[in-house]
């Protein structure tokens, strides 16, 4: 192309532009889809890409981690699960850090994981239990049996994983530990479901996409100063924030509560930390049932309650403008065909592409940062169910609903 060329395309292109002619109501839909577009373009670039940026630095070798290997305590609870703590206590009984115990604390005592521990102490000196009685009443026992892990524990490093869990590597308990410096109190992990990793059923493929997103977002607001969310099945805190923040007290009566809630308490914008290498991840094996499912959700929204009200803002603005840029670009492609204004339906089309882009790289960046898979194909129709499945727990799931159990399984 010639430099004359290229002065007659652009030429045409703003004399097209001089002489377009757009209805108010088109004006009104580009303007508010762009409004909308450029709002999740800012989610998902400053949030959610965080993980991804971090993914990528680790592998570069440009991120900063501690030498220093403290003493640690391992905090795992279990209540009548002998088969699954076999699984997992051998995962983080034979980690390569040097200086560590394991504390189990067991709600209700059965012979079988009695056998189970006994067994185990005759092989690992650094394991060593205690117990909630089964008769012990209390507002909800996960807490409690937390609690009792934690007085009894040697170490001022705590770390926390559940019986159904096992280390998906040798190395998870050093890179946890890694990112603790002076000014870090809390170290969050990731956990994934083995039982849905391979993605062979379209069920599969939500939970996992519901999980990895969930994960992704998280993690991208505490790498932002704002943490909300974690898991107990892979997190770290000093036990002095523990006591500082009088245990679990504000929030005894919500079923969950001893990862999300007391995050956002002992959370001050600069003392958190995360960690998304695979070899610091821990995974659990288990069959997600649509029951299952929609009581974690239960759980999620109950806690949700407790999120700081910066989050709480953030996050309706992210899922209100996601169901709005649909809506209004659905509406501008149908409105250009029908009224013949093809700019409209062009213009909307090129920013759904520019959106399906940006989410789908971020969110496939960010899944395989963490070591999963991400799929595109599914991104669009899994990210409207998640705060469908949501509403429907905040009002149709509340109909005739039995009080939960406390214990959250």
């Amino acid at each position: 192309m010639s430099i004359q060329d290229f002065i007659d395309f652009w030429d045409l292109v703003a004399n097209y532009f001089a002489n377009l002619e757009l209805s108010e109501i088109a004006i009104g839909i580009l303007v508010t889809l762009g409004i909308c577009l450029s709002i999740q373009l800012f989610f998902y670039l400053y949030y959610y890409a965080s993980v991804a940026r971090n993914g990528k630095a680790l592998k570069d070798g440009d991120v900063k981690h501690v030498i220093k290997r403290p003493p640690v305590s391992i905090i795992v609870v279990s209540r009548y699960d002998s088969e699954n703590l076999a699984k997992c206590l051998p995962s983080i009984l034979e980690q390569s850090y040097p200086n560590y115990e394991v504390v189990v604390v067991n709600d209700g005592t059965t012979n079988d994981t009695t056998i189970l521990l006994d067994n185990l102490k005759k092989k690992y000196s650094n394991l060593r239990t205690t117990y909630l009685p089964e008769d012990a009443k209390y507002m909800s026992r996960k807490k409690m049996c937390m609690t009792v892990g934690i007085k009894a524990a040697f170490y001022d490093y705590l770390v926390f994983t559940d019986s159904d869990c096992v280390a998906d590597t040798r190395d998870w308990l050093t890179e946890i530990m890694r990112n603790f410096n002076e000014e870090t109190d809390l170290v969050l992990g990731f956990n994934h479901n083995k039982a849905t990793d391979s993605c062979d059923s379209l069920w599969q493929k939500f939970i996992n996409f519901d999980n990895v997103f969930s994960s992704i977002k998280y993690m991208s607001y505490a790498m932002r100063g704002l943490a909300y969310s974690g898991t107990i099945k892979n997190m770290a805190y000093r036990k002095e924030k523990f006591f500082e923040n009088r245990g679990f007290a504000s929030n005894l009566n919500v079923e969950g509560g001893e990862d999300d809630i007391f995050i956002t308490e002992i959370s001050n914008g600069t003392n958190i930390a995360v960690e998304t290498s695979p070899n610091a991840s821990t995974s659990i094996n288990k069959e997600v049932t649509v029951k299952s499912f929609i009581e974690k959700k239960e759980t999620d929204l109950e806690n949700s309650e407790y999120y700081p009200n910066n989050v709480k803002f953030r996050i309706n603005t992210e899922v209100t403008t996601r169901y709005l840029f649909y809506l209004i670009f659905i509406f501008g492609i149908i409105y250009g065909i029908v009224s013949e204004e093809y700019f409209v339906t062009s213009v909307c089309g090129i920013m759904g592409l520019i959106r399906y882009g940006v989410q789908c790289y971020t969110f496939i960046k960010g899944a395989h940062a963490l070591g999963m898979k991400g799929s595109a194909f599914l991104f669009i129709p899994f990210e409207l169910i998640i705060p469908l499945t949501t509403m429907y727990v905040s009002t149709v799931g509340q109909i005739g609903k039995r009080k939960l159990e406390l214990w959250k399984v």
